[in-house]
């Protein structure tokens, strides 16, 4: 079964990128003196331990690594000297620092509430029409989203997530299904030339190191959540952990389990100038 898939607003798999297998066999370790802690998988860094203060740096790279890139929008062939990249959301910054280094003669400006874990944003409408104020006219927004539940999910799994939406979705107001109103958030917005796909990302072992990163990640979220999910469970916090746990180095496999990654992009329509006489 393959490890990633493009897919198009359809939910059709519509190209087949690799392997569970071959990516194991394409992890090789290299001289890592200069970069300790990471091997190498298909010619880039991976982290070799996924420790908390790694999560947030093993996420990026594994998602620079199935989108082939930092971005999957026009950027290069649009921008110019003197240009300004803004990341919304950047977390530990990574993707701010390569895009960077990638282009010199640009600013690039990232910021985040919190240095470690990423931000829901219950009033997505009003969000982006607040990224569309501040974007300048002709200029690219390109949002990558979490389709926040996990398909094909183990019972267990179903009975955590199951928790997690009742618990979110009444306390906070906050849609874990978001990413799939995408298309239609920015065309309100009033975005043009609008560009939407999804990954599909495994979750364990069956993946190969992808799918660990991912894994650690989905682990990562529910043992944060755990103070707020364990009062709608009747469980203890070690029976809870317990179950995770098992989620994580059994179900994931056996069931191959996987998340969806969407990815769209858009452009501001640019300003059009009248002149009168």
């Amino acid at each position: 079964m393959g490890l990633f898939f493009s897919h198009d607003r359809s939910y059709r798999v519509t190209k087949f990128l690799t392997n569970s297998e071959k990516i194991k066999e394409k992890i090789e370790t290299h001289d890592n003196a200069l970069i300790p802690n990471f091997n190498w998988l298909d010619g880039e860094t991976f982290p070799t331990k996924i420790e908390e203060n790694h999560r947030i740096h093993a996420r990026h790279f594994a998602l620079k690594h199935v989108c082939k890139g930092n971005f999957t929008s026009p950027i290069k062939e649009n921008i110019k000297a003197g240009f300004k990249i803004l990341d919304v959301g950047c977390g530990s910054g990574q993707w701010c620092i390569e895009m960077a280094q990638m282009f010199p003669d640009v600013e690039v400006y990232g910021f985040d509430l919190s240095p470690c874990f990423p931000v829901v944003k219950p009033d997505w409408s009003n969000f982006i029409k607040e990224i569309k104020r501040v974007l300048k006219p002709g200029g690219i927004i390109e949002q990558h989203e979490c389709d926040g539940l996990a398909h094909s999910a183990g019972p267990l799994l179903n009975k955590v997530q199951n928790t997690y939406i009742h618990v979110i979705s009444t306390t906070n107001d906050i849609d874990l299904r978001f990413a799939r109103r995408l298309t239609e958030v920015y065309e309100t917005a009033g975005f043009e030339n609008i560009h939407e796909s999804y990954l599909s990302l495994a979750l364990g072992k069956w993946g190969g190191r992808i799918g660990e990163i991912c894994a650690d990640n989905l682990k990562q979220i529910y043992l944060t959540m755990q103070p707020w999910l364990t009062p709608f469970t009747g469980l203890t916090e070690d029976e809870y952990n317990k179950i995770i746990k098992q989620i994580v180095v059994k179900e994931l496999d056996e069931y191959h389990s996987f998340t969806n990654h969407h990815i769209i992009w858009a452009k501001k329509k640019a300003s059009s100038y009248w002149w009168f006489y």
